[in-house]
């Protein structure tokens, strides 16, 4: 619909015409917008009996001016029309021509209109969809209105910009791949996509990541991707959005770097986060606890589990020489009378000692824990 903004950015760009008599009235007969501030060509009543008519176009001379008047529509309705005085004595080429760049404009910012309130909608759907008292009467009310089915399989992606200023940008760029029903709003300082997987072929992953490709080369997005597993059912969906939650503070306190992450491959600290720290603590109570020594045995882990034990990566990450590093591996193995290099279940030990020796230093917990 126009208004005076739109009338003035219009007519500001009609400097092409400086020898005419350019004005934009409203569906109420009212200029919004002229080009010059020369006495108006027609009365009120002529233009109010204009507007009320079935005619789409007027042609008339008013003194010595040619004039045309010629209106504009939106959905089969009038919202406004252009009045064009000048010598000139066949106006209509160029009143067509202005009608139809005024058309253009007015649907232009349809469309942007359309794209901020589906946004609302999109906005309002995940935060429902992620609350813990869901109802459904108001997700299928949403999903109408953004025309998004309920049924579709979806998997859930936090963007977490680098700069959160740059959020209300991206937000309004056209983040769809190959999918209208993908599902994209804004929440907190993030942003949330419920990408549809019923395109995914072969593997979910290499499906994301090759998404994610697409969105760095498309977008202006500069940050992290949190991917949690695909919700098959619409209530599934808040439980993708505790498990990345918990992914972004992890990534936060440990500093990981990568730009995309899988929620799928940090379950096993999902789980030993869930344990309570009481029973961590009995579990170790038989441990001597150093601070300077369990901060050596995080740092060393932390290595070694990044790169799944192998001694060359790690020590080039620890920046120290491989033969300090399996000097450091071997006073763990004698410590705890294990071997981590040859055996799952001592690595799942690793995991869990390296969890509990970083909540104690978080949390500042005792250190004068002495082995029975």
């Amino acid at each position: 619909m126009i208004n005076k903004n739109i009338a003035k950015e219009y007519i500001d760009t009609l400097g092409q015409f400086p020898n005419y008599q350019i004005s934009i009235y409203d569906s109420y007969a009212k200029k919004i917008g002229s080009t010059s501030n020369t006495k108006n060509c027609f009365s009120q009543e002529e233009l109010q009996n204009f507007l009320n008519s079935n005619e789409s176009v007027l042609e008339c001379k008013k003194d010595s001016l040619n004039c045309v008047l010629v209106k504009i529509y939106e959905d089969n309705i009038t919202s406004c029309f252009i009045a064009i005085a000048g010598s000139d004595n066949n106006l209509l080429p160029i009143a067509t021509a202005l009608k139809m760049s005024l058309e253009i404009r007015l649907k232009y910012e349809q469309i942007q209109t359309e794209e901020k309130e589906t946004l609302t909608i999109n906005e309002q759907l995940i935060k429902e969809l992620v609350s813990n008292s869901l109802q459904v009467s108001k997700i299928i009310e949403l999903c109408e209105q953004s025309n998004h089915s309920m049924e579709i399989e979806r998997k859930m992606i936090m963007l977490i910009p680098d700069d959160v200023s740059s959020l209300d940008v991206l937000a309004n760029m056209n983040l769809y791949y190959d999918s209208k029903e993908d599902i994209v709003g804004r929440l907190g300082h993030q942003l949330i996509i419920l990408k549809d997987m019923s395109r995914a072929i072969g593997s979910e992953k290499d499906y994301i990541k090759v998404y994610f490709d697409f969105l760095i080369k498309n977008t202006s997005f500069k940050g992290k991707a949190l991917v949690a597993y695909t919700s098959k059912t619409y209530d599934n969906v808040k439980f993708a959005y505790q498990n990345l939650t918990w992914l972004k503070k992890y990534t936060t306190v440990h500093n990981i770097q990568e730009t995309i992450l899988f929620f799928s491959n940090y379950v096993d600290m999902y789980c030993i986060s869930s344990i309570p720290y009481d029973i961590l603590r009995n579990l170790f109570s038989s441990y001597t606890y150093n601070e300077e020594d369990a901060k050596e045995f995080i740092t060393t882990t932390d290595a070694l589990i990044r790169n799944n034990y192998n001694i060359v990566r790690s020590s080039k990450e620890l920046f120290v020489h491989k033969n300090t590093l399996m000097y450091r591996l071997t006073k763990i193995k004698n410590e705890f009378d294990i071997d981590p290099i040859n055996s799952e279940s001592d690595r799942s030990f690793i995991k869990i000692y390296n969890y509990y020796l970083k909540h104690k230093i978080e949390t500042k917990g005792d250190s004068n824990d002495e082995r029975n």
